[in-house]
């Protein structure tokens, strides 16, 4: 165990991990996003929603043991991820609506929770530490996965509540009816590359558009600040 102090935390606080776990977690995390994000989508068959549980469910255990937490928020984040691994297995199992339903709110609120800690810890983090590179590097990519959980959601929204039989977001030909191709489209929206085979039409999805893209050029832009700026007040770090 060993002590590190962030602004407003308890002078006494000690970490649940030392930096070597906490790096290796965050490779394992990192790793996870990789293949959920790249590799996933080539692989066909009936085993395809077995390995995304897995998947889900390594990135939820390596999300919980890869931050400096209090006891407290550890606690509570241990349980919000124990509740969520469980519903995602029982999910597998049963394949009822209403349980994929509450799964997907979950996974969802987990990986928003989850992210929001990571930039917490970059923002409070007084060194410039290859865990706090990446901490960076997976909360963007929790960010592109949650831009692909609000399209996801938009199109639900679209259909369920509000009713229209057209689409929220237009797909180019062949594509749209897999979940990639909404992961596909965040990350081309955060990253400003705008290709246009995919285009929102509703002001819904229009609106989630806006809000994706600029988070992702502010978090850019504010990251690469707040670790230049670490970096010159601790030259020493490493």
């Amino acid at each position: 165990m060993f002590k590190r102090i962030f602004p407003g935390h308890d002078p006494n606080y000690k970490s649940f991990f030392s930096p070597e776990v906490l790096k290796r977690n965050n490779l394992i995390l990192l790793t996870c996003l990789i293949i959920l994000i790249l590799f996933l989508p080539g692989i066909s068959g009936d085993a395809t929603h077995w390995l995304v549980d897995i998947i889900l469910s390594l990135i939820i255990i390596a999300g919980v043991s890869s931050l400096e937490f209090d006891k407290k928020t550890m606690r509570r984040l241990s349980y919000f991820g124990a509740s969520t691994l469980l519903s995602i297995w029982i999910n597998s199992i049963t394949n009822f609506e209403i349980i994929k339903m509450i799964t997907f709110i979950m996974v969802v609120c987990f990986i928003i929770y989850i992210t929001l800690n990571m930039i917490k810890h970059i923002a409070q983090s007084r060194k410039v530490t290859a865990v706090i590179i990446l901490n960076a590097i997976n909360s963007y990519l929790l960010m592109g996965i949650i831009g692909s959980f609000l399209f996801a959601i938009t199109e639900l929204v679209h259909h369920y509540i509000l009713g229209y039989t057209t689409r929220a977001i237009h797909f180019a030909a062949g594509s749209g009816n897999d979940f990639h191709d909404f992961i596909y489209f965040s990350f081309v929206t955060m990253t400003t590359l705008g290709y246009g085979d995919i285009t929102p039409v509703s002001s819904l999805a229009k609106s989630i558009t806006i809000l994706v893209s600029i988070s992702g050029q502010l978090y850019l832009v504010i990251l690469i600040a707040m670790l230049v700026g670490k970096l010159l007040s601790n030259p020493d770090s490493k």
